[in-house]
């Protein structure tokens, strides 16, 4: 068996670069096809990304039409909810005043009576024994108005009516007590009937 080298040598360098030329144009034709598919990925993906675009922009727009609807909605119920609140209060007001006004009316009607009673009755200067019970029905009539009066939250002049009250109360109180000298309803009954 003849070896020529040389001609061995040459076949093989032509094998060599016949497979590189190969090699070469597969990567080409591969590039180009790689090419193609991220040209067509970026296409779909353009497409896809315009379609979810409009979608969102569609959806904003529509959320934007029901939010304002909804803003003016609800600007419609506060007002009318407002308006509402400010009859209730109004109203509320007027009555708890009329409610006051009866009750004390009452009560000075009351102490109206028993007063001329108890003048009858006693007939003394020392009218101790019979303005006590008078100021304790007093206390026992009108305490429990001013005290709701106080639970109520009213504006300006009429929230300081229970405070009024309440002291004309204590005032009426301690003149009496201070023009008897303290003493209690049973001592004046006792030096009347002595």
């Amino acid at each position: 068996m003849d070896v020529n080298l040389k001609k061995t040598a040459t076949d093989t360098a032509y094998i060599v670069v016949g497979v590189g030329v190969l090699g070469f144009q597969q990567a080409q034709v591969r590039r180009r096809d790689t090419l193609a598919r991220v040209a067509a990925l970026r296409r779909d993906a353009r497409g896809t990304f315009q379609q979810r675009t409009d979608r969102i922009k569609a959806r904003t727009e529509g959320c934007a039409g029901n939010l304002g609807s909804t803003v003016e909605t609800v600007g419609n119920t506060v007002g009318t909810t407002v308006a509402t609140v400010r009859r209730t209060v109004g109203n509320t007001v007027s009555d708890t005043v009329e409610t006051v006004g009866s009750q004390v009316r009452a009560g000075a009607e009351a102490v109206g009576s028993q007063v001329k009673a108890g003048a009858d009755i006693v007939g003394t200067a020392a009218p101790r024994g019979w303005v006590e019970p008078v100021v304790g029905d007093i206390r026992v009539r009108v305490e429990p108005v001013v005290e709701q009066l106080r639970t109520i939250a009213l504006p300006g002049n009429v929230s300081a009516l229970p405070d009024q009250v309440s002291k004309v109360i204590e005032v009426g109180r301690n003149r009496v007590q201070g023009r008897f000298g303290g003493a209690t309803p049973t001592a004046v009954r006792t030096a009347n009937s002595a």
